[in-house]
Order: structure tokens, then C-alpha cells, then sequence
């Protein structure tokens, strides 16, 4: 059985990722056991954190993009499938809000293409 000297022991913060093992004192005895992390996992947190908040980010940019390109689709097309006459003068008067959200849930999705690009 081996031991450890209580200076090699390394806290993890993630506790899914953390094994036990033995600590000693410099005088060889047993002190207990203490939580570190696997030799095996990334101790790299700050940049796993990066990592996923900016596929985080990337994702609510594709959300966003579908969804406000979506909205803008129905606004346009609203008219041609509404049934009545005071709908369809409504939703001709909101045209160039339909456009403005079209146009601006298909740059929202160019940004994250070109930024999915970037990323390989």
C-alpha cells in the first residue's frame, strides 16, 4: 500500500470526477483518506468552462436565428392564407416588420455558420 504525502493531495471540483486515496504524514503513518481527482481526467476546468459556454452561446444564436426567421416567414405569408379581409389588411400593413425579422434571423444564422466554421 502506498501513501501519499498530504502536499500531493489535489482537491477536484468536480465531484463526479474524484477517486480516494490514502494521505500520510511525514512520519509515514496514515492520516486518513482525502477525495483528489482521477490521473487520467483534465484538471483544465477554466477552459472546458470557455468551451461550453461558448457552444452555449452558439446554440442560443441558432435558436434565436430559427426562430425570429420564422416569425418574419409568417408575417409575410400571413396575408395570402388569412380568411378574413380585416386580418389580411393587418398583416399587409406589418411587412416591413415580417422583412426586418427575416432579415434578421438569416444574419443571425449566418453569424453562427460562420462562426461554426471558424471553430474547425
Amino acid at each position: 500500500m502506498s501513501c501519499f504525502a498530504p502536499s500531493q493531495v489535489r482537491p477536484c471540483r468536480l465531484l463526479r470526477y474524484q477517486t480516494s486515496i490514502q494521505t500520510c504524514s511525514p512520519a509515514g503513518q496514515v492520516t486518513g483518506e482525502k477525495r483528489t481527482c482521477a490521473d487520467n481526467l483534465p484538471m483544465n476546468l477554466p477552459a472546458n468552462k470557455k468551451e461550453a459556454q461558448a457552444r452555449k452561446s452558439d446554440q442560443e444564436l441558432l435558436f434565436k436565428g430559427i426562430a425570429i426567421a420564422l416569425i418574419g416567414t409568417v408575417i409575410l405569408l400571413g396575408p395570402y392564407f388569412a380568411r378574413s379581409p380585416a386580418v389580411q389588411d393587418l398583416l399587409t400593413g406589418g411587412q416591413i416588420v415580417g422583412w426586418f425579422a427575416l432579415v434578421l434571423g438569416v444574419a443571425f444564422l449566418g453569424q453562427y455558420f460562420l462562426r461554426r466554421r471558424a471553430g474547425r
